[in-house]
């Protein structure tokens, strides 16, 4: 079964459907006053903190008119187990109108679940990961299984879902246009963890994003790439996103907000978010700024729109305001970034990817090696020779990305006892002393 067809008609217009399903799409979607389709992007929101609230009272606001929820990962606060009612709890009270309910005959209930077709797509943090084990059991008896424990059948989109590890792409229509958004989730953590498979899992995600005709290309995972606070940035996750046909990679894993605007050998000013304000304590900034660091802060709580359309893309982060105080309808908007589709960043060309993956590495090294002296095979620089000046190409262009990079293993401690209280105060304190207006930037390169 095509698990995507549903998403596919949400958005034909009442003239062309029959009455019965224009009853359909009224009944369960916001009314909406724009011809876009907006997306919410909130990442480490399993909380018990009011934050958390107010965050998913931003997100699903009439203001907003959100159709469908980007969730960064960290969804549960410790691993809940397949049916615990934390769950429901911390997660289905605040954004149960977007997440599929279940269907399963004899499935236990999650009655905050309420909405017919899936509206919510979560990927997977390492808090919803046993840190002994690496079981995502809980994770998927919650987002994806119809029954538990779980059978064949899915509320996520077709992917691989199994005990340890979740990723998946799903095609969104773009309301009032004839494009869609193409997002793909990924599993940071079964990627830094599972090396073994690491090579099938870029695979698929190369190949669906450069065989993807979407009008936008985005591209969700738990940990960033790259990152000015505690976890900082990591070369593991550092894929030639763009050079693959990706638009915009966005992360949680740190809490903070950060945008990102990469230019390396492979991409040129790559827009990159850090979004883990979803509720969970806030992180400081280190002194080790990420390069290409643009926009930064940690001041308060908030969560992303995005607003697609088939001529642009403009991502936007509120913060709430004092932990919901007279405008949290609405939150401040802090920061604005829009991608035009005309003038988009055109990757460089890697003359010294000899494979055509994507990737300057040592596989393409060997390949330069057994050219040399020859005219082909090994001619990065385009002279019509294999020399040693195809090797320094090499060196200039090789990727970020390393896949033997080891994983971070330690777990960041939340703050406790005094220092929580005292960051809290200090948050507060900042946060009423708001900048006058947001900062905005528009992408218009050539």
């Amino acid at each position: 079964m095509d698990r995507r067809k549903p998403y596919l008609i949400w958005r034909l217009s009442a003239t062309t459907i029959t009455a019965g399903l224009a009853s359909f799409v009224a009944a369960f979607l916001p009314l909406k006053t724009v011809a876009a389709t907006v997306l919410a992007a909130v990442g480490d929101l399993g909380s018990t903190q009011v934050g958390a609230t107010h965050v998913a009272s931003l997100v699903g606001s009439a203001s907003w008119q959100t159709d469908y929820v980007l969730a960064l990962g960290d969804n549960s606060g410790s691993n809940y187990m397949p049916g615990s009612p934390e769950w429901d709890d911390v997660i289905g009270k605040r954004y149960g109108q977007f997440i599929q309910k279940r269907s399963g005959a004899g499935a236990p209930a999650y009655p905050q679940q309420t909405s017919e077709v899936q509206r919510f797509f979560p990927v997977v943090g390492d808090h919803d990961r046993d840190l002994t084990s690496g079981s995502i059991s809980g994770y998927l008896d919650y987002f994806h299984f119809h029954t538990t424990p779980g059978g064949s059948a899915g509320r996520l989109p077709d992917g691989v879902h199994d005990d340890s590890q979740s990723y998946y792409d799903v095609a969104l229509p773009i309301e009032g246009g004839a494009g869609s958004v193409h997002v793909f989730a990924m599993d940071s953590e079964a990627f830094a963890y599972s090396p073994q498979s690491r090579a099938s899992r870029i695979e698929w995600l190369r190949d669906g994003l450069r065989n993807s005709t979407a009008t936008w290309k985005f591209v969700t995972m738990h940990s960033p790439p790259y990152s000015s606070s505690l976890h900082n940035s990591n070369p593991l996750y550092q894929l030639p996103f763009q050079q693959w046909g990706a638009h915009a990679v966005l992360s949680g894993h740190d809490h903070v907000y950060e945008r990102v605007s990469a230019t390396n050998a492979g991409e040129v000013d790559m827009p990159y978010f850090v979004n883990g304000l979803g509720g969970s304590n806030i992180y400081p900034f280190t002194a080790n700024r990420a390069p290409g660091s643009e926009f930064r802060y940690n001041q308060d709580f908030g969560a992303m729109r995005i607003t697609v359309s088939d001529n642009e893309a403009i991502f936007e982060f509120f913060s709430i305001d004092s932990y919901g105080g007279d405008q949290a309808a609405n939150g401040t908007l802090l920061d604005s970034f829009t991608l035009s589709k005309n003038a988009l960043p055109t990757p460089p060309v890697l003359g010294a990817d000899f494979n055509d993956d994507g990737l300057v590495d040592e596989v393409d090294l060997s390949m330069w090696r057994s050219a040399v002296g020859s005219n082909a095979g090994g001619d990065a620089n385009s002279d019509g020779q294999s020399d040693g000046d195809d090797f320094l190409t090499w060196q200039q262009q090789r990727s970020n990305f390393r896949p033997d990079h080891p994983p971070t293993l330690e777990v960041v401690p939340e703050p406790v006892s005094l220092a929580c209280g005292l960051q809290a105060a200090v948050a507060l304190a900042i946060a009423r002393r708001r900048p006058s207006g947001p900062h905005q930037l528009t992408a218009q390169l050539a």
